[in-house]
């Protein structure tokens, strides 16, 4: 209970700027400095009395001061603490040491050449008051030099404490949008996976239904034994989405890509092939694939796709056209915010790639993506790969 009683207190005290730690109380030994003072005045009682009183109307404006950290505050406040000083300087000679403790609290407004400026005032206006006094020379310039001194490391202090400031808020800032860009990513996946899997799983299942209709068992058994396989699939791929590990490849979503347009009695046509590619660009050109079939399937209205695959000097292209009704009004249903040809746009444009959709004869979907050193030079396999499913 002690305990937290005492952290409790610690937090009222230095609301805030509980950074600091404990270093604050243990600064409070310099007030040690005022008992000299009182020794070489003789103990008289009116000295005792004012340098008490003193250390109390100290304290809150010395624990307030690290509250204002980098606040225009923060000047007053270590105003009152020089006037304190320089208030019981003509009964205690070491009262300077609220000097020191106001040259220290404004270094940290922030403000280097304010600060410097207001310190070197607080020094002179020491010796001023100390030279009317009467004081000997050590017991001015010393002080003085004192002000100076600790002011300036405060400084120093001030610009690491900042730093650290800045560095904690980039930190905090870079998980934000690393958090976000996981939820993006986490979004994009499952838009792809689950809106391809389960357009595959409505019209397995219709399919199913049709031939059990028509008594065709056997087949309608069938179908419902790669259901359960396309969703046993999809169950892995979501987990594996969810915790990052997911990768795509191109020559897989193309199998899947025929089969899906098989079952949705849609004839693809593939042309070309795109081997040797960097995995990232492969996994994003695979997700296009899938993507872009997905909404043939959902929206095109077609009975025939047609998927083009091509180097060039620079990179790779990738088209998937279909015959379809170009549903303008189905297309913009499919851009949606948050959607999947967002998606895409994304994950093309995080390689440097890019995205054009046109209506020829149909809905046409042109991908781009250059590609790294070492690898867009290499000439495009003159073979080509034509099948129909």
């Amino acid at each position: 209970m002690k305990m937290s009683g005492l952290k409790r207190l610690h937090r009222l005290l230095l609301r805030g700027n509980t950074d600091v730690g404990y270093t604050p109380y243990l600064w409070l030994i310099y007030l040690l400095f005022l008992l000299p003072g009182l020794y070489f005045n003789g103990w008289k009682t009116m000295s005792v009395w004012l340098t008490v009183l003193s250390v109390v109307v100290f304290l809150p404006f010395y624990f307030r001061g690290f509250r204002l950290y980098g606040q225009p505050q923060l000047i007053a406040n270590s105003l009152v603490i020089a006037l304190l000083g320089a208030g019981l300087l003509p009964f205690n000679s070491s009262a300077s040491v609220y000097f020191i403790y106001a040259a220290a609290g404004v270094a940290f407004i922030n403000r280097t050449r304010l600060a410097l400026l207001i310190m070197a005032g607080f020094a002179l206006w020491l010796v001023v008051e100390c030279w009317l006094l009467g004081y000997p020379v050590l017991a001015i310039v010393i002080p003085a030099l004192m002000v100076l001194m600790i002011g300036c490391a405060n400084l120093f202090h001030s610009a690491i404490v900042q730093k650290n400031i800045r560095l904690r808020a980039s930190q905090a800032e870079a998980s934000r949008l690393a958090a976000v860009a996981e939820r993006e990513r986490i979004s994009r996946d499952l838009h792809d996976l689950l809106g391809h899997t389960l357009s595959l799983i409505t019209l397995k299942a219709e399919l199913a239904g049709k031939l059990l209709q028509r008594d065709k068992i056997q087949q309608a058994t069938q179908e419902v034994a790669e259901l359960e396989q396309i969703s046993r699939e999809a169950l892995s791929e979501v987990r594996e989405a969810v915790t990052g590990y997911r990768q795509a490849d191109l020559q897989d979503e193309l199998q899947h890509a025929g089969k899906a347009l098989k079952s949705a009695r849609i004839a693809l046509k593939l042309s070309g092939e795109l081997n040797d590619l960097p995995q990232a660009y492969d996994n994003v050109l695979a997700m296009c694939v899938r993507e872009g079939v997905t909404n043939v399937i959902r929206h095109a209205g077609a009975n025939h796709c047609h998927i083009e695959m091509a180097r060039m000097d620079n990179g790779v292209r990738l088209t998937i056209s279909d015959n379809g009704q170009s549903n303008t009004g189905n297309l913009a249903v499919a851009v949606e915010p948050g959607s999947g040809l967002l998606g895409m746009r994304d994950r093309l444009a995080s390689l440097g790639g890019s995205l054009h959709i046109k209506h020829q004869n149909g809905v046409r979907l042109e991908i781009e993506l250059p590609l790294p050193d070492g690898h867009s030079q290499q000439d495009a396999d003159p073979a080509s790969l034509e099948s129909a499913a």
